[in-house]
């Protein structure tokens, strides 16, 4: 668990690590643009945000939350 702070925002982010089988390019695709996607969210001031990275095959899961304070 990795928490920031700043002067309005907490920021917390958990890492999770999931198996999943690899189905090929477009499967890896799709989870590349959620995690662009996600990001854009987050940054837009949604007040959570899910990433997904595809490495090694392993579907890692970002949980990002940010809430006033």
């Amino acid at each position: 668990m990795l928490e920031l702070k700043f002067p309005k925002y907490s920021l917390s982010l958990s890492l999770h690590a999931c198996v999943h089988q690899s189905r090929g390019y477009n499967w890896l695709f799709q989870i590349v643009s959620a995690s662009i996607l996600s990001t854009s969210y987050l940054i837009m001031g949604f007040h959570s945000a899910k990433l997904f990275f595809f490495y090694s095959g392993l579907l890692l899961h970002c949980e990002c939350k940010c809430e006033m304070m």
